[in-house]
């Protein structure tokens, strides 16, 4: 998020996961870690107030964060064997009105606005402007998410007039996958019975028969939850647990392009060793599937955000294809085996880095590693450097060897993403 706010689900999730940090420190009780997140995140939560002034005003505390503590409270009540059904609406009396009248507040309020989304394509010889476009739309609503590079901008941002949003982007460029939600709308069907807002969610389900049907969809294979989060955040309808070593059957395409409910798909694999299966699986499809042969995460996510369902779908491919064949992939990981192959000698147990699936360096830290490794992709001759981090790291680990790219490269746009993949430390997109 480009502007995290304090008083949200953020501060909620945060403050709880500080003071389960602290608990685990003297237990690894799960009872009593479970117990330590219910308490904090409803007292975080209670705290929200202080920290927003829309939710003083209105005397409401923050649902998103309120939700999260129903989670923890689910999930504490079951491994204590208590009920959990109809547990939520039980503890909801206290809250400040969290359970029912954040809908009337947000009426009271003006309403919740609309979610406003689109892709820009850029006109003729004309460029877009990220930078710009990100500082503008972050300075027009909530929410904001802005990305993509000079040919192509993904827009995403909660806005009182839609048309504001809109207007804005159809100025710059060519707009394309428009989508405008009454979020009021939205809200007020969350007033109505339980099992009549689960009838107006279904077809937001993560399950495949729920999914309403849809011209095209992307299919993308990624390890990791954090890489399978950022798949779906730019377009990917569908993602297969699988990659390095854990490479997904003909089967499991299968399955996941009748779950999908489209009427073609596109298949992405990202990663060599999966492109023959995914053209195996497209083969065997009764709904048209092609591949897009990209053989990394960051190509498969390049090419997603180049996903375009106002095109045919051999279009789409082709605009795909040139999307990934644009973008330079690093990958930092342990080395398996002594060997000396093009030119750079390694010991069992080094780091290196690999550039496009070829070996390029090896050093003894993660950090160092990465570093020779993006000089070698020439990322200084780059606008953007994507690292997802994984292979067990935490968040601090990562941003410490983040600020050391950002220092090394000032003038690029330097994103720090979990991937939370095994084998590599870092993946990197240099684009």
């Amino acid at each position: 998020m480009g502007t995290p706010v304090e008083g949200t689900i953020l501060t909620v999730a945060r403050e709880t996961a500080e003071a389960v940090e602290r608990a685990a420190r003297n237990t690894h009780d799960m009872r009593f870690l479970l117990e330590t997140a219910k308490d904090e995140s409803y007292a975080s939560v209670q705290r929200t107030p202080n920290q927003l002034k829309i939710l003083r005003d209105a005397g409401v505390i923050d649902s998103g964060g309120y939700g999260l503590y129903i989670i923890l409270e689910g999930m504490w009540r079951f491994v204590n064997g208590q009920p959990v059904e109809g547990a939520s609406r039980a503890t909801a009396k206290g809250t400040h009105g969290a359970d029912a009248s954040l809908t009337q507040a947000g009426a009271d309020a003006g309403g919740w606005g609309y979610d406003v989304q689109y892709l820009i394509y850029a006109r003729g010889d004309t460029t877009l402007n990220v930078a710009k476009v990100r500082a503008d739309i972050e300075a027009m609503g909530d929410c904001p998410l802005v990305m993509g590079d000079e040919v192509m901008i993904k827009v995403h941002v909660h806005v009182p007039d839609p048309g504001v949003a809109i207007s804005y982007g159809a100025a710059l460029g060519s707009l394309r996958d428009v989508v405008v939600e009454d979020m009021q709308a939205q809200s007020e069907a969350f007033g109505t019975s339980p099992s009549e807002a689960k009838t107006k969610l279904v077809s937001r389900s993560a399950s495949g028969a729920a999914l309403s049907e849809v011209a095209s969809a992307v299919i993308a294979v990624a390890s990791g939850r954090g890489l399978a989060n950022a798949f779906r955040d730019v377009g990917a309808r569908i993602v297969i647990e699988g990659g390095q070593t854990m490479n997904p059957s003909v089967e499991d395409f299968l399955a996941a392009i009748r779950q999908a409910h489209a009427r073609s798909v596109i298949l992405l694999p990202n990663n060599s060793n999966i492109i023959m299966t995914a053209q195996q699986a497209a083969g065997m499809s009764d709904v048209p599937a092609r591949v897009v042969p990209v053989k990394t995460i960051p190509q498969g996510i390049a090419a997603t955000i180049a996903f375009n369902t106002a095109l045919a779908p051999e279009d789409n491919a082709k605009a795909m294809t040139d999307a990934a064949g644009r973008v330079i992939t690093a990958e930092i990981t342990t080395s398996t085996r002594s060997v000396t192959l093009s030119g750079v000698t390694v010991r069992t147990g080094q780091v290196i880095g690999l550039i496009d699936d070829k070996l390029a360096t090896a050093g003894d830290s993660v950090a160092d590693t990465l570093l020779a490794t993006l000089d070698q992709a020439r990322a200084a001759g780059h606008e953007l450097i994507t690292l997802y981090y994984g292979n067990g790291q935490n968040a601090d680990e990562a941003s410490a060897v983040a600020e050391r790219v950002r220092a090394a490269y000032p003038t690029q746009q330097v994103d720090l993403i979990p991937g939370d993949q095994p084998h590599y430390f870092f993946i990197a997109g240099v684009e």
